[in-house]
């Protein structure tokens, strides 16, 4: 079972009316893993193969994705989710005005989970298969799964501390 640490925060922004004053939970990230480290975590499970072999797929998949998205296809790996270009754009009065170069001022790629019975990144499974950690001071308070809490969003974990973001 994993280990999740949230940072809990007060939110200073007086702009969000309702949400000013209020304490909020945020995952705390360790780091960024790119795909050398990947291919290691992998390797780390006893896999047949070697470390140029898992790179070599993993390195194939990026790119083969990069193409199909390019080429205007959605990309859904079972289990984990779908990946699809989107487009933002300014408005323009007229059909005839709208001009691509123009009015599109970006292209990113977003990413929606998979939300089926079987994937392991429901926010279901996610909750069951984590443990939540947040920090007091210097130590750590652990929070094991909760029996019937919801998604609990935005509500402080277990009642424990506070420690406002810097």
């Amino acid at each position: 079972m994993g280990q999740v640490t949230i940072k809990v925060y007060k939110n200073t922004n007086e702009k969000l009316p309702k949400c000013y004053g209020k304490y909020y939970g945020k995952v705390l990230h360790r780091e960024t893993l790119d795909t050398d480290d990947l291919a290691n975590h992998i390797m780390s499970h006893g896999t047949l193969y070697t470390d140029d072999v898992v790179l070599g797929v993993t390195r194939k998949l990026m790119r083969c994705i990069a193409e199909l998205l390019t080429e205007g296809y959605k990309v859904k790996l079972d289990g984990i989710g779908t990946l699809y270009l989107a487009a933002t754009s300014t408005g323009s009065d007229t059909y005839e005005d709208f001009d691509i170069s123009k009015n599109i001022t970006r292209i990113g790629v977003k990413f929606t989970a998979d939300q089926s019975n079987d994937s392991l990144y429901t926010a279901r499974m996610m909750r069951k298969n984590t443990n939540l950690t947040t920090k007091i001071g210097n130590s750590k308070v652990t929070f094991g799964e909760q029996e019937g809490s919801g998604s609990g969003g935005n509500e402080t974990p277990g009642g424990g501390a506070i420690e406002e973001e810097p």
